[in-house]
């Protein structure tokens, strides 16, 4: 935000940028791990496994998530108040590579030609980035309360009308990411309805790596209208922690570049 709003002449920003890039490729040119055709050779065998299963596990999540459903309210007809159809999910295989690319590219930035737990967090974030923002506030809250959900708890922490939190729980049952039960909520007389997470992304719930990026970990998203505020603190903790890893991967690079520079001159 302070670099955008410093006025700073076009012209120099491009020569910045220009600089950069023109650093950023001089790295390839010197690289030692680059094949003939000047790739960076990948090294497959150092890939953190638990890192790769995180990635294919978000993957077929998008899958989910993406998944086409088509609600509609039945109230006055025979059966249940909602009705539903869906399309073919998708395979998740072209997911799969594309994350895992970015993941890779990611690694490169850092001076790596493998994949460890720190390139999993941005591939996260991609990937809940990647499917509509209204499933993605739903699944999140739904993290939130352990993976089990009821309307109450929707119509409190989205501001949403029943009739729209209602249609939405139908629509997670549809895409196959929950079951939708009836239950009994205290100070009801009439049965509730409550959504319980599909047990194939259970790992969500205990997986440490996930609780650190998933928004469930934030105290301010269970709060009724999404936190008094504090969002605005977590947006700035966001963009320091970017910052720092930036400066982090900068190093790296720094320092892998020097290392060359030094054996050639050997």
């Amino acid at each position: 935000m302070e670099y955008a709003a410093t006025g700073e002449d076009f012209n120099n920003k491009k020569l910045k940028v220009q600089t950069a890039l023109f650093d950023y490729l001089k790295w390839f040119e010197i690289g030692p791990n680059l094949e003939p055709d000047k790739k960076m050779k990948r090294d497959h065998t150092q890939d953190d496994r638990a890192a790769l299963k995180i990635i294919v596990g978000m993957a077929d999540l998008l899958s989910f998530l993406r998944c086409i459903a088509q609600v509609w309210e039945t109230k006055y007809s025979e059966g249940s108040d909602y009705a539903y159809s869906i399309s073919q999910r998708e395979v998740p295989r072209r997911a799969v590579t594309a994350l895992s690319n970015l993941a890779r590219g990611h690694a490169l930035l850092a001076g790596r030609n493998y994949i460890t737990m720190d390139d999993v967090p941005l591939v996260i974030k991609t990937a809940m980035d990647s499917a509509q923002i209204e499933r993605v506030s739903m699944f999140n809250l739904l993290l939130a309360y352990g993976g089990k959900l009821t309307t109450t708890q929707i119509l409190q922490s989205l501001n949403v009308a029943r009739k729209t939190a209602l249609r939405t729980m139908v629509e997670f049952k549809a895409i196959g990411l929950v079951d939708l039960e009836d239950f009994h909520e205290e100070g009801q007389n009439n049965l509730s309805k409550r959504i319980v997470i599909n047990s194939r992304f259970n790992w969500l719930l205990e997986d440490s790596v996930i609780t650190k990026v998933f928004p469930h970990t934030q105290p301010f998203f269970l709060q009724p209208g999404g936190g008094d505020g504090q969002s605005d603190n977590n947006n700035t903790s966001d963009i320091e922690d970017i910052e720092r890893a930036n400066a982090e991967a900068r190093a790296k690079y720094d320092a892998a570049r020097k290392n060359i520079f030094t054996a050639r001159k050997k």
